[in-house]
C-alpha cells in the first residue's frame, strides 16, 4: 500500500516530507527585520544547504547549464520559504499543511520543468518516477 501512495504521489511528496523534515529543525531567533527583508536577501547572496543539494542533485541527473542553475535556484529558494511559511502556519491542521505543500511543491515542479529541455524533462519525469524505489 505504501509503494502505491507513493507512486501515486510521486517523489515530488518525499522531497515534500524532507523539506518539512528539514523546517522543522531550523532555529528560530529573534529577529531585528522582517522576513521579507531577509529572504529577499537570502535570494539575492545566499543559498541554503537544502536549496544547494537539490539544484545540484538536479544539475548532476539532468546536466543543466549554468543559466538554467540561475532560473531554477530562485525557483527551489521560493519553495522553501513557502513550505517554512506554511510549517510556521499554527492557523492549519496538519492535513491542511501537508496538502499546501504538496501544492507548493506540485508548483515548483512545474515551473522546473518549463526550464528544461524536452530530453531533460523526460529524465526529470523518470526521476521522479524511479526516486521511491532507491
Amino acid at each position: 500500500m505504501f509503494r502505491k501512495l507513493v507512486a501515486f504521489l510521486g517523489a515530488g511528496f518525499l522531497w515534500i516530507i524532507a523539506g518539512v523534515i528539514a523546517i522543522n529543525h531550523i532555529p528560530v531567533f529573534a529577529q531585528d527585520r522582517s522576513e521579507a527583508e531577509q529572504q529577499a536577501d537570502n535570494a539575492t547572496t545566499s543559498i541554503s544547504p537544502e536549496v544547494q543539494g537539490k539544484l545540484q542533485h538536479l544539475s548532476n541527473t539532468l546536466g543543466l547549464s549554468g543559466d538554467q542553475q540561475e532560473e531554477i535556484k530562485p525557483i527551489l529558494q521560493g519553495e522553501m520559504a513557502k513550505l517554512r511559511s506554511v510549517r510556521n502556519d499554527n492557523s492549519m491542521s496538519a492535513e491542511e499543511k501537508q496538502k499546501q505543500a504538496a501544492k507548493i511543491h506540485s508548483y515548483a515542479q512545474s515551473e522546473i520543468q518549463s526550464i528544461l529541455t524536452t530530453e531533460q524533462q523526460q529524465k526529470f519525469v523518470k526521476m521522479r518516477e524511479e526516486f521511491p524505489q532507491k
